[in-house]
């Protein structure tokens, strides 16, 4: 499930549900009444929204053997990749600690050239693409990439994609490898975002079931970038 703003200036939300017989809904969530839906080629399995409902909205679905893009007054939907894919994130200026692991750097409405998805695959590769699908960078791993999650540091206006593995996370933008934090324990899950008061803190979940949260400071430093490769996991 995702939502979105009706319009810039009617602050209300239109709720975008997936459904099991391979359907987008679109819900009023005011009256919680249904209004629109669309078929898709297979099942969903996350949903990203860009934009506004009334304005110019595009949706970046997650099924289960592609990503699709949805855009507003279109009547065909395409498969802009058709494959496998574990996670998705979408590369964006602003992180929920509540998003879901498909990850996209989401910039505003004008959005640039540099607006991003970020997906992992089964073949353990981080894949950096844009809305249209073109694949413009990849990270190969030797280790099976358990999820992603978007990263944004709003001092430094750095934006990259965390990646887990077994012990360790690692800090990626689409073209440097930017940091990495090791742990003691395996981790079953991370969430970057706003926690209470505090803005970038990112929690850790252990398989354990402790958690550990680390907040980043203005005096961060992300500037020893390295090679994806340099450091083999």
């Amino acid at each position: 499930m995702g939502k979105m703003l009706k319009s810039v200036n009617e602050k209300k939300d239109i709720l975008i549900v997936g459904t099991n017989h391979s359907k987008i809904v679109f819900i009023n969530s005011e009256n919680l009444t249904a209004f629109d839906e669309i078929l898709l080629p297979s099942i969903p399995v996350s949903i990203h929204t860009h934009g506004t409902f009334d304005e110019n909205y595009q949706l970046i679905v997650q099924t289960h053997d592609s990503i699709v893009s949805i855009k507003r007054g279109e009547t065909e939907h395409k498969s802009i990749i058709s494959r496998i894919v574990n996670t998705m994130v979408l590369f964006g200026t602003m992180v929920s600690l509540f998003k879901s692991i498909f990850v996209v750097y989401q910039l505003p409405l004008n959005r640039t050239k540099t607006s991003q998805i970020v997906y992992s695959s089964l073949e353990n590769k981080i894949i950096f693409c844009n809305f249209e699908g073109e694949i413009l960078n990849t990270v190969e791993c030797q280790s099976r990439i358990k999820m992603l999650e978007p990263f944004f540091h709003s001092h430094k206006q750095l934006r990259a994609v965390i990646a887990v593995f077994g012990r360790e996370i690692r800090f990626y933008d689409e073209k440097h490898m930017l940091d990495i934090v090791k742990f003691e324990k395996t981790i079953d899950w991370i969430k970057y975002g706003t926690y209470g008061k505090e803005e970038e803190t990112l929690i850790v979940c252990f398989k354990d079931g402790t958690i550990a949260v680390q907040t980043f400071l203005e005096t961060a430093n992300f500037e020893h970038k390295m090679e994806y490769d340099s450091v083999p996991i």
